[in-house]
């Protein structure tokens, strides 16, 4: 995957955090991935490297490798988008 702090725009200096595993993806990288047709969607909502399941990612300007860090970033991410109706949930179902 690309180096994330060497992209040229700024707005792509993000990265994809999964909140399941300790890999590191640059938030493009991590968008197309979970886009891609090639596979099963269990398997594009997992890790490319480790394949641990994550239901999401989170973008975010640091790389954030402490794990008291990271839980505090997913419960104010999980606040956040908790707020948000989600547009899939009259299909009964998420994509």
């Amino acid at each position: 995957m690309d180096r994330v702090y060497e992209k040229a725009l700024p707005e792509e200096r993000l990265f994809g955090i999964l909140p399941n595993c300790s890999h590191a993806y640059c938030v493009g990288c991590i968008r197309r991935w979970r886009h891609s047709r090639a596979f099963q969607s269990t398997v594009i909502k997992a890790c490319p490297e480790c394949r641990i399941p994550s239901s999401y990612y989170i973008p975010h300007k640091y790389w954030i490798s402490d794990v008291a860090e990271k839980e505090k970033l997913i419960r104010a991410f999980k606040a956040r988008t908790g707020k948000i109706r989600c547009k899939f949930f009259l299909r009964g179902h998420c994509p």
